[in-house]
């Protein structure tokens, strides 16, 4: 899943987001086409 920007401190995230932890994003609203690259070697990619 997608969220907002995690700041890791519930105080901190309730003052930008009004609620303890980032909200998620709804995939459903982008609209804009979207491409994923990823490589079979890549380290920062996991394999799941």
């Amino acid at each position: 899943s997608f969220a907002n920007y995690d700041y890791e401190d519930a105080a901190t995230n309730r003052k930008h987001y009004g609620q303890d932890k980032p909200p998620l994003f709804d995939l459903k609203k982008i609209t804009a086409p979207v491409a994923i690259f990823y490589s079979y070697n890549d380290p920062v990619s996991p394999k799941d």
